[in-house]
C-alpha cells in the first residue's frame, strides 16, 4: 500500500494487541472461581504464567477486573522475569516470593513440556490440568506425564 510509516498508528496497534485480554477476556472453568476461593484460605497462591501477547499488568488488571486477583498473593509473568517456563526462574521467582522451598510447592499447569517440565524439574509437585474428561480422546497420545496427578473437570 506505500503507506509511510506512522509511530503513532504503530503505537496504537501495539496498545490495543496488547489490551485485547482486557476487552475480550477468557471465561473462567466451570467451579474455578470457587475452587480458587477455597484453595486461597488454606494456601499461598500464586501465579507463574507465559505472558504472550498480553504484558503481566494486563494479566493482572485482567484478573482484578474478573474478580479473581484478590486470591493470588503473587505473579511471575514471563515478560517480567525475561523467561518463559520450563526455565526455574519462572518458577524460583515466586517460591522465593514466598520462601518457599521447591518440594512444598504445588504447580497446576495444563502444558506438559512447559508446565509439568519446568515444576518437577524443580522438585516441585504437579497437577496437570486436561480440561474436560470428554477431551481424553483426542488427548490420548499426551496421556504419559510426569505430573503426580491429571486433573479432568
Amino acid at each position: 500500500m506505500n503507506l509511510p510509516p506512522n509511530p503513532k498508528a504503530l503505537d496504537y496497534i501495539i496498545d490495543f494487541f496488547e489490551k485485547s485480554i482486557l476487552y475480550f477476556p477468557p471465561s473462567l472453568e466451570p467451579n474455578a472461581l470457587g475452587a480458587i476461593q477455597e484453595l486461597s484460605k488454606k494456601y499461598i497462591l500464586g501465579i507463574v504464567s507465559d505472558t504472550g501477547f498480553s504484558p503481566g499488568a494486563n494479566m493482572t488488571q485482567m484478573m482484578e477486573e474478573i474478580g479473581v486477583a484478590q486470591y493470588f498473593s503473587g505473579y511471575s509473568y514471563s515478560d517480567e522475569t525475561g523467561v518463559a517456563k520450563p526455565h526455574p526462574k519462572a518458577f524460583s521467582t515466586l517460591l522465593e516470593k514466598f520462601n518457599i522451598k521447591p518440594h512444598e510447592a504445588l504447580h497446576i499447569g495444563d502444558i506438559e513440556h512447559t508446565d509439568i517440565t519446568g515444576a518437577k524439574d524443580l522438585g516441585m509437585h504437579a497437577i496437570r490440568y486436561d480440561g474436560n474428561i470428554e477431551s481424553v480422546v483426542v488427548h490420548l497420545k499426551t496421556l504419559e506425564t510426569r505430573a503426580d496427578v491429571i486433573l479432568y473437570e
